[in-house]
């Protein structure tokens, strides 16, 4: 399992984009931990909601059916804000299966790394240590593509400014 788990990890540091990342952090989940479900809500701080992003297992049929969480609706936005995992038994849109166990991991001001278990060994310490690296390396990729985005859009700025500087400077030269 860890050597799956790290093989994923290796495998975040050549995304480029964020739906990537997430879909990777989910397949991963279901795959490698072995859970039910999972699925991530990214923060979209024009609209001030959490947005489903991507999702795997059996969280893949409830797709559809999964809303934008904004302030004060559930347990996925009262993760994102307190910054604490959340547990419970219901899923993000409201869902209850009996022996559900649904966790709600916060990824700092990326959103919510949702995650379930119906199996007789639930949200065991193991698993939870394993849903916590894969978090972790969630953020990391996140911040990563969130870096690199900034970067290009300021290269582009540069590169526009540079272009005025130029055009300005033929138009000094012919006066």
């Amino acid at each position: 399992t860890l050597t799956a788990l790290h093989d994923s990890t290796r495998e975040l540091q050549r995304a480029d984009t964020e739906s990537s990342v997430c879909q990777l952090i989910v397949d991963t989940a279901t795959d490698v931990i072995d859970l039910s479900a999972a699925g991530i809500y990214l923060f979209d701080a024009d609209r001030n909601l959490l947005c489903p992003t991507a999702a795997s297992g059996e969280m893949i049929d409830d797709t559809a059916s999964l809303d934008a969480v904004g302030p004060g609706t559930n347990e996925v936005w009262h993760a994102f804000v307190e910054g604490e995992r959340v547990v419970g038994d219901e899923g993000p849109a409201g869902q209850r299966d009996a022996g559900d166990r649904v966790a709600y991991v916060p990824l700092s001001d990326h959103g919510v790394f949702v995650t379930a278990a119906t199996d007789q060994n639930g949200l065991t310490d193991d698993r939870w240590t394993l849903i916590g690296l894969l978090a972790a390396s969630a953020e990391v990729a996140l911040s990563r593509i969130g870096r690199e985005s900034e970067l290009r859009a300021r290269e582009e700025e540069r590169k526009q400014q540079n272009q005025q500087l130029q055009r300005l400077s033929r138009v000094n030269d012919i006066i």
